[in-house]
């Protein structure tokens, strides 16, 4: 998916438009994150921060991913936010 956003955004601004594009109600469980391929390190986008200060001269390509995963998933009330927790604990046992 490709979402548009001003370059002097903060996080929260693409974060919304992607949870709203998904039809999540509880993001807290969500976030978006980078990957630095040279270092092979993953880095999570911070909403309170400036979208290209965190980003310095990397690509603007992002993955949707679970932050946090609940104790209990049967807590989680929003059914699409219960889904995208399955597909990538799913995605995540299938690498194994």
């Amino acid at each position: 998916m490709e979402f548009e956003v001003n370059r002097g955004s903060e996080g929260e601004a693409l974060f919304r438009q992607v949870t709203s594009d998904l039809s999540i109600e509880e993001r807290d469980y969500f976030s978006l994150c980078f990957y630095d391929k040279e270092e092979g390190i993953r880095h999570w986008l911070y909403n309170d921060k400036k979208i290209l200060k965190q980003l310095k001269n990397l690509p603007w390509e992002f993955s949707f991913e679970v932050k946090f995963y609940p104790t209990t998933p049967t807590t989680i009330v929003d059914d699409h936010a219960r889904y995208y927790v399955f597909l990538q604990l799913t995605a995540l046992l299938l690498l194994r």
